[in-house]
């Protein structure tokens, strides 16, 4: 009889033990949901941000005569329907 008591016991606190490790799991997946949303948030903030500033930069005229800074790699600006990319020059 002992023995089954001690069995029980056990067998109990290991079940507590999981279930706080699954109330850790169901917590960690909600926070790194909110994360994901957040993340999305930024990036399209970012991307309207990259659009503004692009839309900023585009009413600049460089002289035609004038010699590029060789420092300085030239870049590619590939406008699409998801947004303004801009792309180093190989």
């Amino acid at each position: 009889m002992k023995e089954i008591a001690l069995a029980s016991r056990t067998q109990s606190d290991e079940i507590g033990t999981l279930n706080t490790a699954i109330e850790r799991i169901d917590s960690d997946t909600q926070q790194n949901a909110a994360r994901v949303e957040q993340t999305a948030a930024v990036a399209a903030s970012l991307r309207e941000q990259v659009r503004s500033l692009m839309n900023a930069v585009d009413s600049f005229v460089l002289s035609e005569d004038k010699v590029p800074d060789p420092r300085i790699a030239p870049r590619a600006v590939h406008r699409t329907a998801e947004g303004t990319q801009l792309q180093a020059a190989a």
